[in-house]
């Protein structure tokens, strides 16, 4: 997909968010929110072209060094390799610390649009993960986050309701009552420990849950429905244990005439949608998000967020040269000390 499709897109959601705004009619408040659009249009903009050109220039140098070893396998050198691990690490390690800067400023953005429509001090949580097709299904690796990660371990998108709904759907998911849904076998996360919350969790009613929105009270007994044995560490921010979930995909359009077929080829698609990732919003309040602006304007980051990532996976899962790169290393000594 062109850049220019992809700020074509961008537009569609824009004018969507606009017209989904309660408050449309003022026109200073319109104006704020085009602000912070083209806040986010103006920063993505010159970055992913500066991405574009850092992840090409890496790609040239690890084939350089790999094509250098290849030619006279035999002549090959511990400098040789030293550099093919430099070259390979400054793709698996750099590129994707570039990203999470990018990121990073992506969910500032987005905790910016979150204010301005609610004053809730209880800020949302914003996360990216990865999502690889191996073994005829999707495998989903936590990337970036707003707040340090507790999980980087690869699962499959099947053990959440949320991503496997996106994939099968190939549109957004909104669950603002987990408890509830959960209750009702309607939804599951692999850190949510649904037998509790069958057999001992009970729903709160209106003055509670309005005591957890604008207070300081912690739903202590939703907090001990969550599995943290599996994490590196024990969790004990209360936004972790959330009750609103908004996950969009990081996808380009599929179509016929969207994208080339050279292109399309080399990725898995659904639902006439590549999936590269997704875009999580979390809250610990029930009834977060909404169907309209939220969404539109979680579109409009995901959009640009999936142009940095179809970069990085065009010079890493869809480049024989990387792929190539890692066995060469991981079975000479020489070079396979730290390239995991």
């Amino acid at each position: 997909m062109s850049q220019f499709n992809i700020y074509k897109l961008g537009a569609t959601h824009l004018l969507k968010l606009l017209s989904h705004l309660p408050w449309a009619a003022k026109e200073s408040e319109q104006k704020t929110y085009l602000k912070l659009v083209r806040k986010v249009v103006c920063y993505n903009q010159g970055k992913i072209a500066d991405y574009a050109f850092a992840t090409n220039e890496s790609h040239k140098r690890l084939r350089k060094c790999y094509q250098h070893i290849l030619n006279d396998p035999s002549a090959a050198e511990e400098k040789d390799y030293e550099a093919l691990e430099k070259a390979y690490q400054e793709i698996s390690v750099g590129l994707i610390r570039q990203f999470k800067g990018y990121a990073k400023k992506n969910f500032e953005f987005m905790a910016e649009f979150c204010e301005l429509k609610d004053f809730n001090r209880k800020r949302a949580r914003f996360c990216v993960k990865s999502a690889t097709f191996k073994n005829q299904e999707y495998e989903i690796l936590p990337i970036a986050g707003s707040v340090p990660l507790t999980n980087n371990v690869a699962y499959s998108a099947e053990e959440s309701t949320g991503f496997s709904a996106v994939i099968h759907t190939g549109k957004y998911f909104l669950c603002n009552n987990i408890p509830e849904q959960t209750k009702a076998r309607k939804y599951k996360n692999s850190r949510i420990r649904r037998n509790q919350v069958l057999d001992f969790y009970q729903l709160p009613g209106w003055r509670k849950n309005l005591g957890y929105r604008f207070g300081d009270t912690k739903d202590n007994s939703w907090i001990r429905c969550w599995e943290n044995g599996n994490l590196s560490q024990q969790i004990t921010d209360p936004s972790a244990f959330y009750k609103s979930t908004l996950v969009v995909p990081l996808s380009l359009l599929a179509r016929p005439g969207d994208l080339s077929d050279a292109f399309i080829k080399n990725f898995e698609v659904h639902e006439d949608k590549i999936i590269l990732g997704f875009l999580c919003l979390d809250h610990e309040n029930i009834n977060f998000f909404n169907h309209k602006a939220d969404v539109d304007f979680a579109y409009i980051i995901a959009d640009h967020l999936s142009l940095y990532w179809v970069h990085y996976s065009i010079c890493t899962n869809q480049s024989s040269i990387f792929q190539k790169s890692y066995d060469l290393l991981t079975s000479n000594n020489l070079g396979a000390a730290s390239i995991n």
